[in-house]
């Protein structure tokens, strides 16, 4: 019979927002955006790869900064040149989870 050598869902724990925080900066380092890249229009797309390069190089250096947390509810700030980054974070039975990423505004 067939047998499936991996599991299809990956187990994901994140009893802390500094674990789902990880989590993400890891799966952001990995993301593959090549298929929605083709669907945008040239503007959009050149907007959208420094949009992603700026998130993922502010959660890098970002790495153990300060979450606040309130509850069940923690965010990260950080602030580069083109303004305030946030992301959100909400605790869904028991486990830390991004609710929310909230560019700067233009």
């Amino acid at each position: 019979g067939w047998r499936v050598g991996t599991p299809l869902i990956s187990t994901f724990n994140a009893l802390t927002p500094q674990q789902v925080l990880r989590y993400l900066r890891r799966t952001a380092q990995n993301l593959s955006v090549d298929q929605l890249l083709r669907i945008l229009t040239q503007r959009s797309r050149e907007r959208f790869q420094v949009l992603l390069e700026d998130f993922r190089t502010g959660l890098a250096e970002n790495d153990g900064g300060e979450v606040q947390v309130s509850g069940d509810r923690a965010m990260l700030e950080w602030r580069n040149d083109k303004g305030l980054w946030r992301i959100k974070l909400l605790l869904e039975d028991g486990q830390w989870r991004v609710d929310d990423i909230v560019p700067p505004v233009r």
